[in-house]
């Protein structure tokens, strides 16, 4: 209950850190509605706990923030620490729980789904994972048909994807053994005293909506400042747009502007929901190479898919970015490709925003589009759409190399590829975006 509790929680979370690129989101279980977001604090894993503890209260991220320069309803070092001033009000009751006694509505068990559930609970008492996971998947497969038993959903869709094009069977298999383990949680009847501590709990003001306003969430652009600053390596942008996926995916509660955002790109895959059929207006009379074509007629991919992206594709100023970009790689001599009307978005934005389902949706689609193609290569102007393809397209098996037409030109000019035959004579600022490295 005190600041310098940072001193015991600064070391292991510095420890503890995420090594790996920054601003990149874990992949949902969306078969497990447990993982449909964080209302309650307890939802947060382990290591977005640790991190409240370990805040040392410097102010930097609240320092750095825009949104917080700009007068939005924002501190990250306030909503740090009310996600900690929840974990001990909320906490303090919770530890008075009897074993097994969930904090908040659980959906009870009939008398079949319980006989189920402690079936699966006794076949992976005895489950040893070899570390193969086909291996692993026949040993559960053969586990569950002796003991007359239906494969859980997530086992199903796991089979079902194995022979499809761009799929890491791996991923899937590995997926569906932890969806396993989610199915065996049996809920434990509350005895009286758990029955007043979670009317106690149910009393209190939620988290989201409450401790925590909506419009603080929404304020955020996850620009990731915060967290780039933070001396104790606080993930601030991973947990808000947790607890924006609890109010898009389970309330459905959002401003206007996301609902007609999501709506967008549901219908049209993009943000301004302008029609599909218009995706490729930009690039008339430029006589572009357009991947299935290139296909059909040599039998394999291009070395290189451009993606020209949402706002390069509709966006006007972005559109002549676009241009010059493509006739700088026709200048250069570069074996590229478009893919035209089959482009739709990576579904960045939308995760950002706490949409995961349109995003899994987006991205697995995607997936196999470049697996029908066998693309390895991807250039791309738009930071987001870099970093989702290089960052996070991996947990749904596509691996690809993804370079930003900034190093790309350099590296056509030092290759002598591309010449500059006059100076610019200009002062210019160059805006480093936050998804760029």
């Amino acid at each position: 209950y005190s600041k310098h509790v940072h001193l015991l929680g600064a070391l292991p979370n510095i420890a503890l850190r995420n090594r790996g690129a920054q601003g990149v989101l874990p992949k949902r279980d969306l078969t497990d509605e447990a993982q449909w977001g964080v209302q309650y604090y307890e939802r947060f894993d382990w290591k977005s706990i640790l991190d409240t503890y370990a805040c040392t209260e410097c102010a930097r991220c609240s320092n750095n923030c825009p949104a917080y320069n700009t007068d939005k309803p924002l501190s990250p070092m306030h909503l740090v620490h009310d996600i900690r001033d929840e974990s001990q009000c909320r906490g303090d009751k919770l530890i008075q729980l009897s074993p097994g006694v969930a904090g908040y509505p659980v959906e009870e068990l009939d008398e079949d789904e319980l006989e189920m559930a402690n079936g699966i609970r006794k076949i992976l008492d005895g489950y040893k994972p070899s570390g193969d996971a086909a291996e692993d998947l026949n040993t559960l497969m053969e586990a569950f048909d002796e003991a007359d038993l239906p494969y859980p959903d997530r086992f199903e869709e796991a089979l079902g994807e194995m022979d499809e094009p761009g799929v890491d069977v791996k991923v899937e298999l590995a997926e569906s053994l932890v969806g396993l383990e989610r199915a065996t949680i049996i809920p434990v009847k509350p005895s009286d005293q758990d029955e007043k501590i979670i009317e106690a709990l149910e009393e209190m003001d939620p988290m989201v909506g409450g401790r925590i306003k909506e419009e603080t969430l929404w304020s955020c652009v996850t620009c990731g400042a915060c967290q780039a600053v933070c001396p104790v390596f606080i993930e601030h942008p991973q947990k808000i747009v947790e607890m924006r996926s609890h109010l898009v995916l389970t309330e459905g509660s959002m401003p206007s502007e996301a609902a007609r955002f999501f709506k967008g790109m549901e219908n049209n895959m993009n943000p301004w929901g302008i029609g599909m059929d218009q995706r490729m207006d930009w690039a008339e009379g430029l006589d572009l190479p357009i991947m299935e074509e290139v296909f059909e007629e040599r039998g394999e991919a291009p070395e290189y898919l451009v993606w020209i992206g949402c706002a390069g594709s509709f966006d006007d100023r972005a559109k002549k970015i676009s241009i010059a970009w493509v006739n700088l790689l026709k200048e250069a001599g570069v074996d590229f490709a478009v893919l035209g009307l089959e482009e739709t978005c990576t579904g960045d934005a939308a995760r950002r925003a706490g949409n995961e389902f349109l995003f899994q949706t987006i991205a697995k689609e995607n997936v196999k589009v470049f697996a029908n193609y066998g693309i390895k290569k991807i250039l791309v102007t738009c930071p987001h759409c870099l970093h989702s393809f290089k960052n996070e397209y991996s947990a749904f098996g596509g691996n690809y190399e993804v370079t930003h037409h900034t190093d790309f030109l350099q590296r056509l000019i030092k290759e002598g590829k591309l010449k500059i035959s006059q100076k610019i004579g200009k002062t210019a600022t160059y805006h480093d975006s936050c998804y760029l490295g």
